[in-house]
């Protein structure tokens, strides 16, 4: 709603169509496995402004190493990865079930042109729980859609899981 309407005649030329960009910033960090320190790649960081509109995130490295460039604001970081791994807030807020409470967080002020550094994520594995859903009898559960919800000893629901047609789950 806010852009610039150009019109242009067929053969036409418009020069000096030109935009002033504002500078971004940056927040960079690791992220580690915490038992031993080494590197966690392929874990997602996501910067969240305070808002919660946007969220930019990049991708760890090999070596652990993220960045994130963005506009200036205020920003909260979180991770999100499938390798077992229990997803957190920074700093040391977990999220069980890709549940985070931001409440405590800390936040990220970027500013055009700066760099944050050290904002690191040390996770901690999570535990596997499986099992099989069956049919009195011992046979799968194959026309229905089963799910096992898995809750905490407070009642905070963890994780939920489909179970398979073989009724693995």
């Amino acid at each position: 709603a806010a852009a610039t309407v150009l019109s242009l005649a067929a053969g036409a030329t418009r020069p000096a169509v030109d935009f002033a960009l504002d500078p971004t910033g940056a927040i960079t960090g690791t992220v580690r496995r915490q038992s031993d320190t080494s590197a966690l790649a392929d874990v997602t960081v996501q910067a969240v402004e305070l808002s919660g509109a946007a969220r930019i995130g990049a991708i760890s490295d090999v070596d652990g190493s993220y960045a994130i460039e963005l506009p200036a604001g205020q920003y909260l970081l979180l991770t999100h990865n499938a390798l077992g791994f229990i997803d957190e807030v920074h700093d040391d807020i977990t999220c069980p079930a890709s549940s985070c409470d931001p409440l405590d967080a800390t936040t990220f002020t970027v500013t055009a042109g700066g760099t944050i550094g050290g904002a690191d994520f040390a996770l901690v594995r999570g535990g596997t729980i499986s099992g099989m859903v069956t049919r009195s009898g011992g046979l799968p559960i194959t026309d229905a859609a089963v799910t096992v919800e898995v809750f905490d000893a407070l009642g905070n629901r963890v994780t939920a899981s489909t179970v398979e047609p073989d009724g693995t789950w």
